[in-house]
């Protein structure tokens, strides 16, 4: 690509990323307010609250990071307070004579791509492929994962920018230990409808069941509803409604039909 393509280029993607970034915050933004009375019946009622969308929260902060870099390598002055969208624009403008501003070919060039990335990373968020969910973060080079409905019941997953395969079971985990130090819990309903856009079905009458038979402790009431951590409902479901459950039946039948062959 000849250095006019890769400047129109450049000004399309900060253009994007300009476009998208009111849209982006208010999802990067969004909070799990879940409120637990500290005392039963009325009272203060303490919120945990924690970014639902961890993705758009690091992709915010990225293309934040882009915009100020640029304004510091292109020698531009922006005021203190200028927002993101701001910053970019005034890039935008200047990006036209580029070639002068920074004379570095493999920096302008290394900037451009680093921003097209971010275009990429920004569309997809926005525009998410139908018939899927998003169930966390790629491990290996963080961009966000989704999924279909075959992919949820395979149990592995092939991130589509890094090829790297991982298990479903290993991200749910990184993704409820984000929220595990956020403290987050709920009642029942509210975990279920909490857990559901992560592709992890856990029904709300489970979690209930769970409580009264003392596999999960109670941390507090909502009205009449016990709350609940949602660390403690993700570890009992692995221990006892799913992985481990499944491998434990495996292995009971090889035992059996090992068993079996050995009293012919």
């Amino acid at each position: 690509m000849d250095e006019n393509n890769t400047t129109r280029q450049f000004i399309q993607d900060l253009r994007s990323l300009k476009q998208g970034w009111p849209t982006l915050v208010l999802i990067a933004n969004r909070q799990a307010t879940i409120g637990v009375s500290m005392h039963g019946g009325h009272g203060t009622r303490s919120v945990a609250a924690s970014p639902l969308n961890m993705g758009a929260f690091q992709l915010a902060e990225d293309i934040s990071r882009l915009a100020r870099i640029l304004v510091r390598r292109m020698g531009l002055h922006a005021h203190h307070a200028m927002s993101t969208p701001g910053l970019l624009q005034g890039c935008i403008l200047n990006l036209p004579r580029i070639e002068s501003l920074i004379r570095d070919d493999w920096d302008r060039r290394n900037l451009a791509v680093h921003a097209h990335g971010l275009a990429e990373r920004l569309d997809y968020l926005l525009n998410p492929p139908a018939g899927t969910r998003m169930i966390g973060w790629c491990p290996a080079c963080s961009r966000e994962l989704r999924a279909d409905e075959q992919e949820l019941a395979g149990g592995y997953l092939e991130c589509p920018h890094c090829h790297a395969t991982h298990k479903l079971k290993d991200i749910h985990e990184l993704d409820m230990l984000r929220l595990r130090l956020s403290g987050v819990k709920g009642t029942p309903a509210q975990l279920q409808r909490l857990l559901e856009p992560w592709g992890i079905g856990i029904k709300a009458d489970t979690i209930k069941k769970w409580g009264q038979r003392g596999i999960i402790p109670a941390v507090g009431h909502d009205g009449n509803a016990p709350v609940y951590l949602i660390w403690d409902v993700w570890q009992a479901h692995t221990r006892l409604d799913g992985y481990d459950r499944a491998r434990r039946r495996s292995t009971s039948k090889t035992t059996k039909r090992i068993d079996a062959d050995r009293t012919r």
